[in-house]
């Protein structure tokens, strides 16, 4: 006889001294069960949330990296709708880096992959990314990189 079969047998003897015991170990037990059930279904929902919030913000910001004034902490929060606060705590604990640090560090990969394989000079690399000028563009790559846009250049095409 399955456990299952003599739980139900004992439950349904209402003369029985253990009746009210078992009963009651049968409305914890299944309580128990579904709180666990319920915790897991939305912690599991929250990581997903989470996880589906991180993507969109970054889609938004691989999209929108030629446009850097749509990428300021106010204008994701507006555009996510979170404080600056929440979405700056948020991202990091979410990627391990601050939004700023990861705009700039996919920010600098695609120059540096423009550097490398394409012909194009460093003023239209500068206008691409919106920097003001060729000048702010080189001061900004050097700061980031350890070297200018040109020894860059030369050292990954010799």
């Amino acid at each position: 006889m399955s456990l299952l079969s003599v739980l139900e047998s004992e439950y349904e003897n209402h003369h029985s001294p253990y009746y009210e015991i078992v009963r009651d170990s049968l409305m914890r037990s299944i309580l128990i069960i579904l709180g666990r059930k319920l915790r897991l279904s939305e912690s599991a929902d929250q990581v997903s949330s989470h996880s589906d919030s991180v993507k969109f913000i970054l889609m938004y910001i691989k999209k929108n990296i030629y446009f850097p004034s749509r990428l300021s902490i106010s204008a994701l929060s507006e555009r996510f709708n979170l404080s600056p606060n929440y979405i700056s705590i948020f991202f990091k604990k979410q990627v391990g880096q601050s939004i700023k640090q990861y705009i700039s560090n996919y920010r600098f990969g695609l120059i540096e992959a423009r550097l490398t394989f394409s012909k194009l000079s460093l003023s239209e690399i500068a206008h691409e990314f919106n920097f003001t000028d060729e000048s702010h563009f080189c001061r900004q790559f050097k700061r980031y990189i350890g070297v200018t846009p040109t020894e860059f250049r030369k050292g990954n095409n010799s």
